[in-house]
């Protein structure tokens, strides 16, 4: 109570938190919801480490299922030997893409799977009628978290496109392409993911009520 809350409502809302919870310094951010989030992954590998104590637990059921997928997670061995195997069909599906219904078609597809690109859909209450669910859409396909660090030239942000454009360089070398090939791809994602941020709202816009509701 130190500050007035009409000089600075943050500070007189928020500060005794603040100094009472530092980052810690294996997160990026620190806030009440990454600490339940945090809490609840926790919570979540207790239960999931009882289920692998299960050696023969009935086929097809939860703990069956959950415990396979957990330690399906843990098998970097065979992970390592797959490679990128498994993302091959994903892979063909897109390189066949030659017009734009295909395009429409393969997003469609992946957005069954759950991979939201280039924009995300899911269904949550109507902002302004809360007895009923709606469809909503909301910009995504950025790699980087704000369209700022492809727009901005400031030195923080040119930090970090910098070490990005070395990410997908690496990436596209895992993926067995040459240097040449991972160059040219690279460049290729840039320049789309560029076009998306220019077309995105910034962040301020992003938090209109108003502006995000359609």
């Amino acid at each position: 109570k130190s500050v007035r809350p009409q000089d600075d409502f943050y500070h007189y809302a928020n500060g005794r938190w603040l100094k009472k919870n530092n980052i810690p310094s294996t997160e990026s951010r620190w806030g009440s919801f990454t600490i339940l989030r945090v809490e609840a992954e926790h919570n979540l590998k207790k239960i999931v480490d009882s289920l692998l104590a299960h050696r023969s637990p009935k086929k097809g059921s939860p703990e069956q299922l959950v415990g396979d997928l957990y330690r399906s997670g843990l098998d970097m061995k065979r992970r390592n030997t797959l490679g990128t195997e498994p993302l091959a069909p994903f892979r063909k599906k897109i390189e066949k893409i030659s017009n734009k219904k295909e395009l429409l078609d393969t997003i469609a597809y992946f957005h069954r799977l759950g991979i939201h690109v280039p924009f995300g859909a899911g269904v949550g209450q109507d902002s302004k009628n809360s007895s009923r669910y709606a469809l909503h859409f909301y910009q995504s396909g950025l790699s980087l978290p704000d369209r700022d660090y492809y727009l901005k030239d400031t030195p923080e942000f040119m930090r970090v496109r910098n070490a990005y454009v070395k990410h997908l360089h690496a990436i596209f070398g895992l993926l067995e392409y040459t240097p040449v090939e991972a160059d040219k791809k690279t460049k290729t994602v840039l320049k789309i993911e560029t076009l998306l941020a220019r077309a995105s709202m910034d962040k301020v816009d992003a938090r209109d009520a108003e502006k995000t509701y359609h």
